[in-house]
């Protein structure tokens, strides 16, 4: 429940490159309080469990209000999101970018359970992925490309030496 999420947002936040972190037990949300604007968390008591009703009110705001739900969680109320933010510096970057994949990667295998699914996206994320599908995609096709016109060139000039002078120059 909502101690799960907490642990793994902190786990996240401490991540180096991320700036910011927002779950339904971190997120702050603007309310009227008898007139004036106040900013609150939706479930005020954490650490401490919330009763059944401050975690009826919370789930609510969460699935029902506009500003929320689907952002924040599902209005079925079965999944919800925690939204990690990197600083510039490491979403511009490739290599920090993909170290903070791993890092995050091995955040979600230490809080993984069978209860629940734990999904790594967002643009920063993506972009790692495909670099590594990029590389992973070179290491495999450039030595079956590299053989491929070796083959061609030994069809064309069916001498060893002619074939060796090609892949020298």
């Amino acid at each position: 429940g909502l101690a799960r999420v907490s642990s793994l947002e902190a786990a996240l936040r401490d991540l180096r490159g991320v700036r910011n972190t927002d779950s339904l037990v971190s997120l702050q949300d603007v309310v009227d309080d008898e007139g004036e604007l106040t900013v609150e968390v939706l479930f005020p008591s954490l650490p401490d469990p919330p009763d059944a009703a401050e975690l009826a009110a919370g789930k609510a705001r969460a699935t029902e209000d506009p500003l929320f739900a689907w952002r924040l969680a599902n209005p079925a109320g079965g999944a919800t999101t925690l939204r990690v933010t990197l600083s510039q510096e490491h979403a511009r970057d490739d290599a920090k970018r993909r170290a903070f994949m791993d890092a995050a990667r091995g955040v979600l295998a230490e809080h993984r359970s069978a209860a629940q699914r734990l999904t790594l996206t967002g643009m920063p994320v993506l972009r790692a992925q495909y670099t590594e599908m990029i590389q992973a995609d070179t290491g495999v096709l450039i030595p079956i490309a590299f053989a491929l016109v070796i083959a061609l060139i030994f069809a064309a000039f069916p001498r060893f030496g002619h074939v060796l002078a090609a892949v020298a120059t």
